[in-house]
């Protein structure tokens, strides 16, 4: 199986667990520097902001997002705050963050060998499956390196 660029010395892993629209994808916690939450419509300076160095804190602040009621949650816009080189970050915008987990290395699966190639290039590195949901993995620091080779 490959592994991310920023592979962890030991499992678990902690992911932050996401979706944007339909599809649901996974990041390592310590590639996401943090995640905003704030309303849309509204003019206010209200903001939810998880620090991930903290992964119990974080998982404090997602169920306060999650226990939003529907009508707030889809007026807010919720922001992965990525860790970049250099002190520098860029701004991802999610739909929601589904949940903060630690997983071990027998929850992750590879991608299918025919699959795997392209998958690398977008910046995939597994799949994990969790309550009938497929995530897809991503590597934020392979992102960033074949986003600077094209």
């Amino acid at each position: 199986m490959i592994k991310p660029l920023e592979e962890p010395s030991i499992f678990p892993l902690n992911l932050i667990l996401f979706s944007v629209g339909r599809l649901f994808f996974g990041a390592i916690a310590s590639q996401i520097k943090r995640v905003d939450s704030y309303p849309i419509s509204d003019n206010s300076s209200s903001k939810f902001a998880i620090d991930t160095s903290n992964i119990g804190s974080a998982r404090r602040v997602c169920d306060a997002i999650s226990g939003l009621d529907s009508k707030t949650s889809q007026d807010c816009r919720t922001n992965l705050i990525v860790n970049l080189t250099n002190n520098q970050e860029c701004s991802l915008s999610v739909s929601s963050i589904e949940d903060v987990i630690c997983v071990n290395q027998s929850d992750i699966f590879p991608f299918p060998p025919i699959i795997e190639p392209f998958a690398i290039k977008q910046g995939l590195w597994a799949v994990l499956l969790r309550d009938d949901r497929l995530y897809l993995l991503v590597d934020f620091k392979r992102v960033l390196i074949e986003t600077e080779k094209s």
